[in-house]
Order: structure tokens, then sequence, then C-alpha cells
């Protein structure tokens, strides 16, 4: 296989995007998740300045595919086994070109995709129930009417969670008739509680809170008493993330075995190095 290098920064300590920073400019995409950025990057990439970048981590090889491995599994997530993350990079893989470091081999996203799968359906089954959906259904409870406002990938993985109250799902443009999904335009509408899942602006937001409750899912929440916010989210998770961290060291040394043993699958001689020579 080439060569795979990965550099990950988490979105807490990123001041500015990843793909803007002189190491990495002008360089492969930049996959973008709420939490996190990873940059796919060339074999030759320059050493010059990774050390200054606050929070960067260098991953590489078969360091770079067990990582890899264990954030679509959702190891690395707040939620254990989330799904959100996986959906978030099959819409990224849509976007890259041919000549992307993960199109550069035609087996490797195939591995990917069905280690994720095997991986999920052996160990984190059960881990995956909770979802930020539940969460936020559960924050809903004492809510009579909601509007969500957006709906983009995390909007509708929420959407099955909190239809039964949702009355209107307000988007920018219409979209094809839904008899599921109500759909407005051009509306603010009243509610008890709002769910955010578009990029609004913190006026639109704050005006919202004044007198309803709002779960702000935009990676820059807005500050306020009747604001929940995505790092709330994240934070009562990680106490549900702790009763299910059984499964962690089975499904890690899996994925390690899994990504070394495809790394090395061309290397396999049955006959010795002889074959080579004979």
């Amino acid at each position: 296989m080439n060569s795979l290098t990965l550099l990950h920064r988490s979105k807490a300590v990123c001041e500015a995007p990843l793909a803007s920073l002189p190491p990495v400019r002008g360089n492969e995409e930049v996959w973008a998740t709420c939490l996190r950025e990873i940059a796919f990057v060339s074999d030759d990439l320059s050493q010059d300045g990774l050390e200054a970048v606050k929070g960067l981590e260098v991953h590489r090889e078969e360091g770079a595919l067990i990582f890899l491995l264990e954030v679509l599994c959702g190891l690395k997530s707040p939620v254990l086994g989330e799904t959100e993350v996986l959906g978030q990079f099959r819409n990224y893989l849509n976007q890259i070109p041919e000549d992307h470091p993960l199109r550069r081999e035609s087996s490797l996203v195939p591995f990917l995709q069905n280690t994720v799968k095997e991986a999920r359906t052996k160990f984190l089954r059960a881990t995956g129930s909770l979802s930020y959906g539940q969460v936020v259904r559960r924050w809903l409870k004492d809510a009579d009417d909601v509007v969500m406002w957006g709906f983009g990938s995390l909007g509708s993985e929420i959407w099955p969670w909190v239809r039964e109250k949702t009355k209107s799902v307000v988007v920018r443009t219409m979209r094809a008739a839904d008899e599921e999904v109500p759909f407005v335009v051009g509306q603010s509408p009243r509610a008890s509680a709002h769910v955010i899942a578009a990029p609004l602006p913190d006026s639109k937001v704050a005006e919202l809170a004044e007198n309803s409750l709002v779960i702000d899912l935009r990676d820059k929440a807005l500050k306020h008493p009747n604001v929940r916010t995505l790092q709330d989210l994240f934070n009562e998770l990680s106490g549900m993330r702790k009763e299910r961290e059984d499964v962690l060291p089975v499904c890690h040394t899996y994925l390690r075995e899994k990504a070394n043993a495809y790394l090395n699958r061309h290397q396999i001689r049955p006959f010795g190095w002889e074959d080579l020579c004979g």
C-alpha cells in the first residue's frame, strides 16, 4: 500500500481551520466533523513548522490506518460506537478526487468500509444504541412542540428521535414533498423548543432563546441560560460512555490485527523468498 499520512487536530484546540495552516495549505483536502479535522496529506509533506501547530497529531502508515478505523468505528467519539461519523465520512468520500490518498489504492476504501462494518457488528452493536438524537429527545421531554432548523447530515440523524413533537423543519430552500417531514421556508415558527442544526446567526438564536428552550448544535454555540449546546451534549454522553468501555480493548486489538493484515497482504509468500528466485 502507498504510504498514508494523517494530520489530526481536535476542534477544541483549533484556532484556524487545519487547511489554512502553512504546513497543510496546498495539500490534500481536509475532512472536518463537529469534533475534529483530519488532513490526508502527501507523502512528501514538509515537516517544517508541524511541531509548532498547537494540538496537531501526526499518524503514519499502520498508525494512520488504525487511527482512521477507530474514528470511523466511533471509538474516538463521545458516544461510543455512534454512527453519525460514518455517515459524514461517506459524504466526504463522494467529494474527493481520484488522486486523493484514499483513492490511490482501489482496495483501501472497501477495506475501511468492510472492517468498520465487521467491527461494529462484532463489538459495537449494543453501544451504538446511544446517539445524539436520543439525548436531544430526553432534553425535549417537557416540550409541547418543537421546531427544527436545518435538515443536513446532523439534522436528518436527529430527526427520527424528535419527529413526534416537531411541527416544522425550517430550511433555506424548499425540498421535495415529504409526508414525513414538515418542511417550511422563510418562516420563523413559534414553539416551546427549537433545535438548531443549521448555521443561524447568533442574533437569531438569541431571539429564539428569549422565550424557548434552544438546543444549539452549531460548532460555536450561543451562551445563554436557555441554550443547551453541543458541548453539553458531549458532557452528558461521557458518563454513558464509561459504562460501555469494556468493549474497547478487544475492539482495538481487532482493528490493529486487521490493519496489519491489510498492510502486509502483498508480502505473503507461501514458498518463502525462494519463490522470487526460482
